[in-house]
């Protein structure tokens, strides 16, 4: 449930606004008011801030809007929820106040305007962060009704659109695949660019958030930074880069040359292997850039990325490959003994000892007691 809330100045116009909405606006609420129209109640309100000259913004002024999902609530109980607040926020039976409902668009919502300034001349509403304060207090009200609020709302669609394009991710080669994909699934991708860098911002809505019967003062949806800060647009290029690199090189017979091909991308090539099968097999592979030095949501920056979590598909073509030329004519073909040679490289670079021998143990502390023995003969 979203809702805003600001301390303004008023004229006529904004109370024929809240009383409007297309015609379909719907008065729900009014406190020590009498006039009609839209310049009766401005008159009316003006007249009882006129009393009080210290207050100049007089007007508490927002809305509470329903999400279109969530349509189930009605204008009473959504009414008597914005109350419930307006009181939190010290609005009492001496102020004056106005409640409209809105239905013209895809969200139903509530405007309200409350004069801060009591009958008495009294300001009973503080304006210091007032926004962040009903908030509070709405989201308060709405877990005593049990209603979703506007947080737990977007945290939750935040992990979806974070879950679709990990998915996408993986699947796409390029941003043009990947802005496809997600819109095949309901979202709408917007990516920003500028010249230095090229795309440098996303921002992701779903198709059932976008309003286009109404001018928004804010963008929909939420930017990746606000989505999660662990997946960067910077490392999303280098996904791609790295996908580029395997596709181009999918059929290639000789790890050496894989190795040297990588170096020439600035690409660094690790793997693991497994011997389960009885013969040695590549199990994974790692692809990291150089330059890059970072951890992020799919690379670790002391390995860089693993093929299977950025490319599952790719990832299984490739490596059965690979273990296809290794085991085929190993010991008569000089490319597959080339292959293997690199194997063993790499496997003693990997398993490096990192444990001292019993003899060399035993040849310490021989040492060690030789010099306390010298140590005790000089001490004499």
């Amino acid at each position: 449930m979203n809702n805003s809330c600001t301390t303004r100045r008023i004229s006529s116009i904004a109370i024929e606004y809240n009383g409007n909405d297309k015609g379909f606006a719907k008065m729900v609420y009014s406190q020590n008011l009498l006039g009609k129209t839209p310049e009766q109640i401005f008159q009316e309100m003006k007249m009882v801030a006129d009393r009080n000259e210290n207050v100049y913004k007089w007007a508490l002024t927002g809305y509470v809007s329903v999400p279109h999902f969530a349509n189930n609530i009605s204008a009473d109980k959504l009414t008597e929820i914005t109350l419930q607040a307006l009181r939190k926020m010290g609005m009492t039976d001496h102020n004056q106040a106005i409640l409209d409902s809105h239905n013209s668009t895809k969200n139903f919502h509530i405007h309200f305007i409350v004069n801060r300034i009591q009958t008495n001349g009294k300001c009973s509403i503080k304006s210091a962060k007032c926004g962040d304060r009903f908030g509070k207090e709405l989201r308060a009200i709405l877990r005593e009704h049990g209603i979703k609020t506007d947080v737990e709302i977007g945290i939750e669609k935040k992990a979806e659109m974070l879950e679709n394009l990990k998915d996408c991710l993986q699947s796409s080669n390029n941003f043009e695949q990947l802005v496809f994909q997600m819109n095949s699934l309901g979202f709408r991708v917007t990516l920003s660019e500028n010249e230095k860098i090229g795309i440098s911002g996303m921002r992701i809505v779903h198709h059932d958030d976008i309003n286009d019967q109404t001018e928004r003062i804010y963008l929909p949806g939420f930017t990746l930074s606000q989505i999660t800060n662990k997946l960067k647009i910077a490392e999303m290029k280098e996904i791609f880069k790295v996908k580029s690199f395997i596709s181009k090189n999918l059929n290639i017979e000789s790890l050496i040359d894989l190795r040297e091909r990588a170096e020439k991308e600035n690409l660094q090539i690790k793997v693991k292997y497994s011997t389960s099968i009885g013969k040695l097999q590549i199990e994974k592979l790692w692809i990291k850039p150089i330059s890059n030095n970072k951890s992020g949501f799919f690379c670790d920056k002391k390995m860089g990325f693993e093929l299977s979590e950025i490319d599952p598909g790719l990832s299984k073509k490739f490596i059965e490959n690979m273990n296809l030329e290794i085991s085929t004519n190993q010991y008569e073909n000089t490319k597959e003994q080339s292959v293997i040679s690199t194997l063993e490289e790499l496997i003693k670079g990997l398993i490096k000892p990192n444990y001292v021998s019993a003899d060399d143990s035993l040849l310490k502390k021989k040492r060690k007691s030789i010099y306390d023995d010298e140590s005790r003969h000089f001490r004499r």
